[in-house]
């Protein structure tokens, strides 16, 4: 009768195990999806216009679609890692259509598997439900949805850094478990890749090695503390590193060959060239502190402008996390937290890398807080106030009837959910200056050189500042893009021309004229293709 009894137990709990699975894996779908919607809805018109750092990577992607050169560096434009370029322009190649949509689509997917990363992730160093929480706060992140939106390829570097720690994490894991040395090799690699990939990304991943080495030893010594061979945990570790040496090698080639180049914006974006650095490391820190609760990235194309990188319930999350993980690792480290013992790693190993994904934007000049430079900082940020968001879970279940405290958890999701579609799709998109911040009017100009039927040659005249590239400024490459005319002979065959500064009194009547500043558009062209007054002044 005993074992009876035993036996209807264990299956009563095989059945709630597999109902709490099936549960997650049901949420967790949910927020893929909520995720895709969120960084794939409008993605034809939102956002407006093309900015010229995004035309850059098309161009030069188209170009190396047409010469076959594809680069692991692009010079132009003060350098850029050149893997979301060769990506970009397998994109182009497949929907064959020079439109912004194309170059954003990588950025989106992007985005959406950096999620699931980090549902995976949280969910080795933490618990599934901090784990559910941590993926939902980053789908409806209006700062990870408004950089999964553009063509920028440092949205790359949050979805390398996080798919490798998971593998890392994992594949230590399945080593404790006493796999299959095959199969923990199998992580190892995938780790190691995903690492190594991610030095393609972004300049600011350049700081992970400080969280990374440590964390690989880390993970070493407490394996070796277990009763398994050691020799398994080290063929683990050397293949994580042949993986990233092998697919970093192009990109460390290159910088240690043309070290002038690579290594131009991060000199140029440097705090020592302030008259007073250590004032200005000291106002960087406080200024990139304060932007998650207080005040933002003021840059319209980064941000809601001064908007916190974080709605403030989950900025209130945050804090809790922050605070509730400080309070583990300080115990964990005295030995007095021995039911937490297991999350003291995970929060050090967060809190960590929140800290040094600060330091590239501390380090920084002009400009903070930056909400793009921080972009490393997004997903610890997520998993911190999904932490306290549990413990906030928790402690109100037990003062609170529960059924109170799980609609009040309801309510407050499905309106974080609402925020981060009415902020993006309503508030920042319709507004003139996000517009203005991504060359609306030039995108739009360029759609009507392609519509026009007029067999008359096109003057697009450009004012003289700013970065130049291929002999022509940095704010032609919106228009170069769309209407396809970076190349001399391109624009030989569609009759749209290029000239700088005082060429364009040299035009012939009836020609189209177009005045451009490096800041906005000036005169309008009709969708006829008729010539604009030549006297119209460019916008200020």
């Amino acid at each position: 009768m005993p074992h009876k009894i035993l036996n209807g137990e264990r299956r009563f709990s095989c059945i709630i195990e597999t109902m709490e699975k099936k549960k997650s894996r049901i949420l967790f779908l949910l927020i893929i999806l909520l995720a895709a919607f969120l960084r794939l809805a409008h993605l034809r018109t939102v956002p407006p216009g093309l900015y010229w750092d995004e035309a850059i990577n098309g161009n030069n992607a188209q170009t190396a679609l047409r010469t076959g050169e594809f680069k692991v560096f692009y010079p132009e434009n003060n350098g850029r890692e050149g893997l979301f370029v060769n990506i970009q322009a397998g994109f182009l190649k497949w929907f064959h259509v020079h439109e912004p949509w194309v170059l954003r689509l990588p950025s989106a997917l992007f985005g959406i598997l950096t999620v699931a990363g980090l549902y995976l992730l949280a969910r080795e160093l933490f618990s599934e439900r901090v784990a559910l929480l941590s993926a939902f706060l980053l789908a409806t992140s209006f700062w990870h949805v408004l950089f999964s939106r553009i063509a920028f390829r440092a949205i790359m570097a949050p979805f390398f850094l996080t798919w490798s720690l998971y593998f890392l994490f994992a594949g230590f894991r399945k080593e404790g478990e006493q796999k299959k040395l095959p199969h923990i090799l199998l992580y190892a690699a995938f780790a190691g890749a995903m690492y190594g990939l991610g030095f393609h990304s972004y300049t600011p991943y350049q700081i992970t090695p400080l969280l990374v080495i440590p964390l690989v030893l880390f993970l070493l010594r407490r394996s070796s503390n277990r009763k398994s061979p050691r020799k398994r945990s080290l063929a683990l570790v050397v293949t994580f590193l042949l993986l990233t040496l092998i697919t970093s090698a192009p990109l460390v080639y290159f910088a240690m060959e043309h070290s002038a180049i690579y290594f131009q914006r991060s000199g140029e974006v440097s705090f020592f060239h302030s008259s007073a650095p250590l004032r200005e490391l000291v106002l960087n820190s406080l200024k990139t502190a304060a932007m998650f609760n207080f005040r933002g990235d003021q840059l319209w194309r980064h941000n809601y402008s001064g908007r916190p990188e974080v709605f403030w319930p989950v900025g209130i999350l945050l804090v809790v996390g922050v605070w509730g993980g400080v309070t583990v690792l300080v115990k964990t480290l005295r030995g007095r937290a021995p039911d937490q013992i297991r999350e003291g790693p995970g929060y050090v190993f967060i809190l960590a890398w929140l800290f040094l994904a600060a330091v590239p934007v501390m380090m920084s000049y002009g400009g903070i807080p930056h909400a793009l430079r921080s972009i490393l900082m997004i997903p610890p940020t997520f998993v911190l106030a999904a932490a306290g968001g549990v413990w906030i879970y928790d402690a109100s279940t037990r003062r609170v009837r529960g059924s109170w405290v799980s609609i009040a958890t309801v309510l407050l999701l499905c309106s974080l959910a609402f925020e981060a579609y009415h902020t993006y799709f309503v508030l920042w998109a319709k507004n003139p200056q996000v517009s203005d911040a991504f060359n609306a009017e030039w995108v739009e100009l360029a759609r009507n050189l392609n519509r026009s039927t007029s067999s008359s040659s096109r003057w697009i005249v450009l004012s003289p500042v700013g970065v130049f590239v291929n002999g022509l400024p940095m704010h032609a490459q919106s228009i170069m893009f769309i209407t396809d005319t970076l190349r001399p002979e391109d624009q030989e065959v569609k009759n749209i021309h290029y000239r700088l500064g005082e060429e364009g009194r040299d035009l012939a009547p009836g020609e189209v004229l177009k005045l451009m500043t490096g800041h906005a558009p000036g005169a309008r062209l009709d969708s006829g293709g008729e010539k604009a007054p030549a006297n119209t002044p460019p916008r200020p």
